[in-house]
Formats: structure tokens, C-alpha cells, sequence
């Protein structure tokens, strides 16, 4: 990074989720970007009225949203800022900030009073009475929520989605686009630790997948990632983020990978449920044994935890087939209506 600032500097804190208004102003810095692009999609759809320019020109992402009527600037201009009406707020990635802390559009917004958020808030607004599901992980973030997002739609559940990577056509609809709009309740995102990111999302079912040092730019070891997951874990809200259910909320937790099995340890006064995951070679009873071993390793406040324990039973050109047990007792412990 070319700039002295921390990554979000100068940025609105996270706050809790709001409705996109009708009409509302937002415009996306950085807009042909895979995160801020999805952003300016979930405005318009909530109801908003986006813009947004991006120096770097046309890109994978860019052309949903020309499709979409969204009008984009291929260069960075205070008067996006200056113009009548103004923005109602800004919208950028945290790492501007650390590039270039002076960037003349930030300096335009701070100079009139107009928020500055990064595009993540976006995203969360126009997420509200949704049930929010954030898939979080130092490595996979983007395969695994795409994997989500699919298994979801087949379901039937048709959910609206950000992932970090171009969901294909028959996912979304029309374009290829890192966003998805669907009609379920569920709302699945990409949950990325790096400066924070992951904060202004409050789902009410988290999947933490790996817990590995990286971004050492702003993690100085593991024990910060881990730190970082379980601030994010405890701000979580009630499963089905106040429309679909009133249970605790729900971390699926990957405890065959070190960190997460930490990261759950750590969650005893939680008073939300643990769905505890691994995969191992036990079978039958031997992974009973395992799984209720596991319950009690990883309880918190609201109980047991519900472990499910999965074997790779052959690998097949076309698939890898696997066993899981405790699956009977998974519905239970999320009480939530995804549809």
C-alpha cells in the first residue's frame, strides 16, 4: 500500500442495519469492483438509487450493473460528490483509505457532511428482514458461499446472495454477477476478517470454516484472527434477524481446523448454539461417541453443542459421496425457516 492510513480510517463504525429508503442516494467508489459492485446491484434492487465510477474501466463485474441502469463514471471526480443533489452517502471499500486517505472524492463528502461507509453496510442494509447467513474463513470464503448460494436455489429456497466471485448465469438469473436477488428469506453473504470487513453484518447464522493467520498488515498473529471471529460471532442477532424465528443465533463451526476448534472453546458464555463440524474416519457407533464427545467440548450458554461428524465414503469421477451423522438433530438446533 502506497498510503500511510490504517485500512477504514475516516469511515463511518458499523452500525446496525437500516432499509435502504426509497430513492436513496448511494454512490459506489470503486463501483467495477467484485464487493462494491454488488453493493450498487442490492441498492438498486432495495429500492435505492445508485451510482458509482471506477478509473480501472469496464470489468467482469461492471457490465450487471449497466444492465441494470445503474450509470457509471470511469473516473474519480469530487463533483460525484458536489453535484445537486448530493449523495446521500458514500460507499468504499476500507482499503482506499490506506491507498489514498486524500482521495478527492472522500475529501468532498467529509467537506459537505456526507457519510462514508464501506459497501459491506450497503449490502447489510439491503439485507434487513432477511435471515442473514455470513460465511466467514481465512481461505474458501468465495467457493463456499457460491456453494451455498446453489445448493440453496436448488432447494428451492432462492436466496439472495453477495459472494466475492462471479456467480454464472443460471444462478443469478441473467447477468454473471457477484450478486444474486431472490425472494426467499434467506440471504447469504461472504464474510471477509481483513480490517474488519466482516462488521457491519450481524447474521443470525454464522459458518466459520478455517481460522489461519494471515493479512499480517493487519493481524499481527493467529490469536488476532481468532479474536477478530469471536468479536464478530458475539455481535451476531437472533436467528432470522427479527422475521423468521426468535431462536439464538447459530455459528456452524469447523472445528476439525485448529483455530476454529480455539474459536469455539472460547464461546462457552455465549448464548448462542454451536453446530460443531469435522470430518474424521470413524463410522457407527464410534462416531456417536465422537459426536457426543464433541457436544460437550464445544457447549455454550444455550446448551450442547449439536455436532455433526462426516467420513468420505468413496471418491467418484463425477462426486465424493459422504456419510454425516447427527444430521436428524440439525433442524432443531438452527430453527430457521430459509424459504
Amino acid at each position: 500500500m502506497t498510503g500511510t492510513a490504517t485500512p477504514g480510517a475516516g469511515l463511518a463504525p458499523a452500525r446496525d442495519a437500516r432499509p435502504i429508503a426509497s430513492g436513496e442516494r448511494v454512490h459506489v467508489v470503486g463501483a467495477a469492483g467484485a464487493g462494491a459492485s454488488a453493493a450498487a446491484l442490492h441498492a438498486s434492487w432495495a429500492g435505492g438509487a445508485p451510482d458509482g465510477c471506477d478509473p480501472g474501466g469496464p470489468s467482469p463485474y461492471s457490465a450487471a450493473l449497466e444492465a441494470a441502469g445503474i450509470v457509471l463514471a470511469w473516473q474519480h471526480d469530487a463533483a460525484h460528490v458536489t453535484r445537486k443533489p448530493p449523495p446521500d452517502r458514500l460507499a468504499v471499500t476500507k482499503a482506499l483509505t490506506a491507498i489514498e486517505p486524500n482521495h478527492p472524492e472522500l475529501r468532498a463528502a467529509r467537506a459537505a457532511g456526507i457519510p462514508i461507509e464501506p459497501w459491506q453496510q450497503v449490502i447489510a442494509d439491503a439485507a434487513v428482514g432477511r435471515t442473514l447467513i455470513g460465511m466467514a474463513g481465512t481461505h474458501g470464503k468465495s467457493t463456499s458461499a457460491g456453494w451455498l448460494v446453489h445448493v440453496l436455489a436448488a432447494a428451492g429456497a432462492d436466496p439472495s446472495a453477495f459472494v466475492g466471485a462471479l456467480l454464472a448465469t443460471d444462478e443469478t438469473g441473467g447477468l454473471a454477477a457477484t450478486a444474486r436477488r431472490g425472494r426467499g428469506a434467506a440471504f447469504v453473504v461472504e464474510a471477509d476478517e481483513y480490517a474488519g470487513n466482516f462488521d457491519a453484518y450481524r447474521p443470525g447464522v454464522a459458518v466459520v470454516s478455517s481460522a489461519e493467520w494471515d493479512h499480517p498488515d493487519v493481524f499481527a498473529d493467529r490469536a488476532a484472527v481468532i479474536a477478530a471471529f469471536d468479536r464478530w460471532i458475539r455481535r451476531m442477532v437472533a436467528a432470522g434477524g427479527g422475521r423468521v424465528g426468535s431462536g439464538p443465533p447459530v455459528a456452524i463451526l469447523n472445528v476439525g481446523d485448529d483455530g476454529v476448534a480455539q474459536l469455539a472453546r472460547g464461546l462457552r458464555d455465549w448464548p448462542g448454539r454451536i453446530v460443531a463440524i469435522a470430518l474424521g474416519d470413524a463410522a457407527g457407533r464410534r462416531a456417536a461417541s465422537i459426536g457426543h464427545g464433541m457436544a460437550e467440548e464445544y457447549a455454550t450458554g444455550a446448551g450442547p453443542a449439536t455436532a455433526l461428524l462426516g467420513r468420505v465414503v468413496r471418491l467418484e469421477p463425477e462426486a465424493t459421496v459422504f456419510e454425516i451423522h447427527g444430521l436428524d438433530r440439525l433442524q432443531g438446533a438452527l430453527n430457521v425457516r430459509l424459504s
